[in-house]
């Protein structure tokens, strides 16, 4: 079940958000046809073994650029926004970066320009020439009026920016076609090795994001939980508002978080992002030519609620952001409210189970009667099917989690071989298969039978919630690459987190990071 955070998170309630039950069933079937003795239906079962947590990826930093300083005057960040973002999306921090600053967050010698918001409906490539275009325009002509060399200005990139000045650092290799624009990048949850999550949801890949949202939707707007006393009415449109007003909270949020799915990440340029494909695997092995710092989230369980807090909040607006940037703490609202409703469709399951067992117990008393009999069993076979759509109501919300991680390549589940089972057929005293951990402690020669033994393993990958820190976290070449706790993707731009890598950039606090420090004005 979701499990509670110490953080500090605000009480505000949020509906219903929409997921999906990934039930993985994995079956071993030997075929022990022609063998010794051999029983197929007393085949021992798979056994499942516990779940292995993969450690949080490390790399060896790249200080060759320790040597290389940045402006001691003034200098330009361009702050590039992830997919689907807009420059309202670093705008906040962009504008107290350069001017006022935020609590425990100095403003910095940085000449303001607005983010830029660039194409998304085409490839990577397309996207990487539009902030190349802006970088040489607007950029460079900012640059030239305050006397700053382009070099000394960086990139800030969220998510997709990221891995796009990743990709125009590439193109800048070809100094005869291109003229370098910057002499540095900031990589916040940014998939440099590829992104599990797009290949999951594309069309052309595994095209998940439909059943996603249809499966959710198909088990919670189940009209016995919202409607039992009305089960005449239940498939009559227009009769029953209470019916029609519950499937639109079951599928209404399907509206704000299947964009998220179907248009952000299953444009045209998402194919590159896949981790098998050319691109990704480029750009995951290329050492830049520039000094680069990666910056990933590892969230707190249970992931997928966390992150759906933060993909239902308003996007870096609101009170508390035009107060304090830094201020997307608080990703518990979902939390609460999947263990809210876990507990309700429980205890409906058990409720309904009561009153079917009174209504069985009515029947049999009420047999004589012939008519009240039969009103009574119906009645426990309408409690027993609300139970049932209780029970899958309430194991959807106990599985979410770790279904949302299967989608976005965080929990894996797969075979491992341990050991062999033997059985002879002088064990007519036990039936059972034995145990044993080479073939050659099986006597086939004697008429005994060995199998391989398997068993399931669960792998989970640390993430943010969209990206696995195995993709954002490794790039060779790389200057630094820094954890950031309990930080899922939406709040890498505006969590205090968030604030504390920035100080320590500009600090010059980053190890063989010097180039990206920068004076506080």
């Amino acid at each position: 079940m979701p499990t509670s955070s110490r953080r500090a998170d605000s009480a505000a309630p949020i509906a219903l958000v929409v997921g999906l039950i990934f039930t993985l069933t994995l079956v071993l079937t030997v075929s022990a046809s022609g063998q010794p003795c051999s029983e197929p239906n007393m085949l021992p079962t798979l056994a499942a073994g516990p779940a292995q947590h993969e450690a949080v990826p490390s790399t060896v930093p790249n200080l060759s650029w320790s040597g290389k300083t940045g402006t001691t005057g003034y200098r330009i960040i361009h702050f590039l926004h992830g997919l689907g973002g807009t420059s309202d999306s670093w705008n906040l921090v962009a504008a107290r970066t350069a001017f006022m600053g935020a609590p425990g967050y100095p403003a910095r010698q940085v000449v303001y320009l607005n983010p830029h918001s660039y194409l998304q409906n085409g490839s990577p490539l397309a996207s990487a020439m539009d902030i190349h275009a802006y970088l040489g325009s607007t950029g460079a002509a900012a640059s030239a009026a305050q006397n700053i060399s382009v070099l000394d200005n960086f990139i800030v990139g969220h998510s997709y920016g990221g891995v796009l000045a990743v990709l125009l650092d590439s193109l800048y290799q070809h100094r005869f076609i291109f003229n370098r624009q910057f002499g540095g990048i900031v990589a916040f949850g940014s998939a440099v090795n590829g992104a599990y999550l797009a290949k999951a949801i594309h069309p052309a890949g595994d095209n998940l994001a439909v059943p996603f949202v249809e499966n959710a939707c198909e088990i919670l707007s189940n009209p016995r939980l919202w409607a039992p006393q009305f089960p005449a009415m239940r498939w009559i449109p227009g009769l029953d508002p209470v019916l029609r007003d519950a499937v639109d909270q079951a599928c209404g949020l399907g509206s704000s978080y299947v964009p998220f799915a179907l248009k952000k990440f299953n444009s045209p340029g998402m194919v590159e992002l896949f981790p098998s494909a050319p691109l990704a695997q480029r750009l995951g092995k290329r050492v830049p030519s520039v000094p680069v710092v990666l910056a990933y989230g590892v969230e707190d369980e249970p992931v997928f609620w966390r992150t759906a807090t933060s993909m239902l909040a308003t996007d870096s607006v609101g009170l508390a952001l035009a107060q304090d940037p830094f201020a997307m703490d608080g990703d518990q609202d979902l939390v609460t409210f999947a263990t809210q409703q876990y507990d309700r469709h429980s205890s409906q399951r058990t409720d309904a189970l009561q009153r079917a067992f009174q209504y069985r117990i009515a029947a049999w008393i009420l047999s004589p009667t012939g008519i009240g009999s039969l009103i009574a069993e119906w009645q426990a076979v309408q409690a027993e099917r609300e139970a049932a759509a209780a029970d899958r109501a309430a194991r959807w919300y106990l599985d979410a989690n770790d279904s949302y991680k299967q989608l976005i390549g965080a929990r894996r589940t797969q075979l491992i071989q341990d050991g062999y089972w033997c059985r002879c057929r002088f064990d007519e005293s036990d039936p059972s298969w034995t145990q044993v951990a080479n073939a050659s402690d099986c006597a086939t020669d004697q008429g005994c039978t060995v199998l391989p033994r398997y068993e399931h393993l669960v792998v989970e990958k640390p993430s943010d919630g969209v990206v696995l820190a195995e993709s954002a976290g490794v790039l060779n070449g790389a200057v630094a690459s820094i954890q950031m706790p309990g930080t899922n993707h939406q709040q890498m731009r505006n969590s205090s987190v968030t604030k504390s890598v920035l100080n320590r950039l500009m600090n010059g606090q980053i190890p063989g990071g010097a180039y990206f420090a920068t004076p506080v004005r």
